[in-house]
């Protein structure tokens, strides 16, 4: 009877994890909770801001206008970050960033006019727009490349996190018409965030690889343009969620719809933990698809809902689908565009992201306005069609090109 050396398993088992290159690292830790608090005092005020606006005597329309002002702000603010965060110093520029929230929170507080309330929402979308592409270039440094898929993954943990305790926890309060207090919390999030990157050893620039970048290159990789457009078609209907489902609560006459996002966030946790491997191993697309249908079958829930039931299933599938999606374009974009342009690949990804929120929130108001919440959710439904659909063309294509190339080898 033959002998085997159970020790032969135990050195293999050892090799392998010594040889996995490490991704737990101080860096990556401190530069998640940091986003976890930046990403807490922002959707605290998503699902805030159109109640509050609407209860200064807003119209739907100027409700839409107002949500949406954070995003054109944060685009034209991201165009200069991109290029100037690969040839500076990413730390003064996060601290910068975050002094502007800082004031803007304050301001926030003190806000009791629609034109004011506008006027700081433009101020928020500067400081949004650079903290969160530094952030987004930066957690990329950090990660090896074989588990940047993976990585992402964890990253977008934090967000989801946040997810899930923000607009919860506005919708509680602003029930009671406790906005300051809303105001008040995403100030002290913003500064626990401030506290906590000042831990994080940012690289500067084109340093961030350990090596220069030679020649001219194109300010946006072409390359980039499919991914960001999947990006928007998904943000889109996103915003149609975080800006007026409290508002669509109200047409319906539900109670408890903030477990939405309790319930979203969750499942989105889930999705997240798969979703990285998966991307590392198999591509983009293994992941889209389902979760482009995940998302369609949220928004029929929505159109279709007659009972809180259908809301709370909801925010299964769409978390499903929103923590499978965000953390995989994100990898996809960063993979294009190469270690040395971090800065140009974060400030396509986040910019497709405040468009489809910014644009969304505007043109579903108008929706919202000539038809109701309710059809509002039921136009959404092409938009992630019209997302999966888009994945399944281009991957045909993709296929048939490589097929086309190894008949010719």
């Amino acid at each position: 009877m033959g002998y085997f050396n159970f020790d032969y398993l135990y050195h293999l088992e050892e090799f392998c994890i010594i040889n996995k290159e490490k991704l737990w690292t101080k860096n990556f830790i401190m530069i998640s909770l940091s986003n976890f608090f930046l990403f807490l005092g922002f959707q605290m005020l998503l699902p805030t801001i159109p109640i509050y606006v609407k209860s200064l005597g807003a119209l739907d329309g100027t409700v839409g206008i107002v949500a949406s002002i954070i995003s054109i702000s944060g685009i034209l603010t991201r165009f200069g970050t991109g290029s100037l965060m690969d040839t500076t110093k990413r730390k003064t520029l996060f601290i910068f960033s975050q002094v502007i929230l800082l004031i803007v929170f304050g301001a926030y507080y003190f806000a009791g006019t629609v034109i004011v309330v506008a006027l700081i929402r433009f101020l928020h979308g500067i400081g949004w727009g650079i903290a969160t592409t530094v952030n987004g270039a930066s957690v990329g440094s950090f990660l090896p490349a074989s588990r940047r898929g993976e990585g992402f993954g964890y990253y977008g943990l934090s967000t989801t996190l946040a997810i899930a305790v923000g607009p919860f926890l506005a919708l509680e309060l602003a029930q009671t018409n406790n906005y300051k207090m809303v105001f008040g919390l995403a100030f002290v999030t913003t500064l626990i965030s401030v506290s906590l990157s000042y831990f994080v050893d940012r690289p500067n620039g084109k340093r961030v690889y350990g090596e220069q970048t030679k020649g001219a290159r194109p300010y946006l990789d072409k390359a980039l343009l499919f991914p960001c457009f999947l990006l928007l078609l998904v943000t889109i209907s996103y915003s149609g969620i975080l800006s007026f489902i409290s508002l669509y609560e109200g047409e319906k006459g539900f109670l408890g719809v903030s477990l939405f996002f309790v319930i979203n966030a969750l499942s989105a946790f889930v999705a997240q933990l798969f979703a990285g491997r998966i991307f590392d191993a198999k591509g983009p697309a293994w992941i889209l698809v389902p979760a482009g249908l995940s998302l369609t079958i949220a928004l029929i829930l929505l159109w279709i809902a007659h009972s809180i039931h259908f809301v709370w299933l909801a925010g299964v599938f769409f978390g499903l689908g929103i923590g499978s999606v965000f953390p995989t374009i994100q990898s996809w974009v960063n993979s294009i565009a190469g270690p040395n342009r971090g800065g140009m690949a974060n400030m396509a990804y986040f910019n497709a992201f405040d468009i489809g929120l910014g644009f969304g929130s505007l043109a579903l108001s108008v929706i919202a306005g000539l038809t109701s919440y309710t059809e509002m959710y039921g136009f959404t439904i092409v938009l992630t069609l019209l997302f999966t659909i888009s994945i399944l063309v281009q991957s045909n294509k993709k296929a048939k090109q490589q097929k086309s190339t190894l008949s010719i080898d």
